[in-house]
């Protein structure tokens, strides 16, 4: 009769825990996107990816960076690891460091 009762009582139990399958996790991740207009993706990546690539992964706690450069336009996505204060160590750096202008800024 006692492990019944102690059966009862844990299926309850199990019950009323809060189990979340999936949590609302917030990943640290940001994308850079400029544009250079009539630029072709090889001057795009030369002169724009590349260089917002080095830059960013010298911020510490970046897990990941990938990029893509397309007539015009150039798009580099920066991850960095969870639980660091990334976004805020983010915000100094990019309101410090600001990617030089391309050949025809002037």
């Amino acid at each position: 009769m006692v492990t019944v009762g102690i059966i009862l009582i844990g299926i309850i139990a199990f019950a009323d825990l809060a189990i979340d399958l999936f949590p609302d996790i917030s990943l640290p991740v940001i994308t850079v996107q400029t544009e250079y207009e009539g630029a072709s993706p090889p001057d795009i990546e030369m002169s724009i990816t590349r260089p917002i690539e080095k830059r960013v992964t010298r911020i510490q706690n970046v897990r990941y960076v990938s990029s893509r450069s397309r007539e015009g336009v150039s798009n580099v996505t920066v991850e960095f690891l969870l639980g660091n204060g990334s976004q805020c160590r983010l915000k100094r750096h990019s309101a410090v460091h600001q990617p030089d202008p391309g050949p025809s800024a002037g």
